[in-house]
């Protein structure tokens, strides 16, 4: 019998409300997780980026999108966490 110490697979929550108006999206992770995700896949939870806060505020045309800037972070941040989860 072979003894397995981590599971397979990983999952990392990334609710994201860029572009669109808070209205239950950015729960999808969680109520996912609630409903046996993670059980069904056998995967661990390896943890949560917390997205930027909405913004109502609309940009003018000559300034970066607020939503371009909060999808970069949230990028970045998808990416620093991955790479960690990878080489655990």
């Amino acid at each position: 019998m072979m003894l397995r110490l981590r599971a397979p697979f990983a999952i990392l929550e990334a609710p994201s409300i860029l572009g669109l108006f808070p209205k239950g999206v950015e729960t999808l992770p969680r109520a996912l997780l609630a409903a046996g995700l993670a059980e069904r896949l056998d995967a661990r939870h390896a943890g949560n980026i917390v997205p930027p806060p909405y913004d109502p505020k609309i940009d003018p045309p000559s300034a970066p999108s607020s939503i371009a800037v909060s999808f970069r972070s949230c990028s970045v941040a998808t990416v620093r966490f991955c790479s960690a989860i990878c080489s655990h």
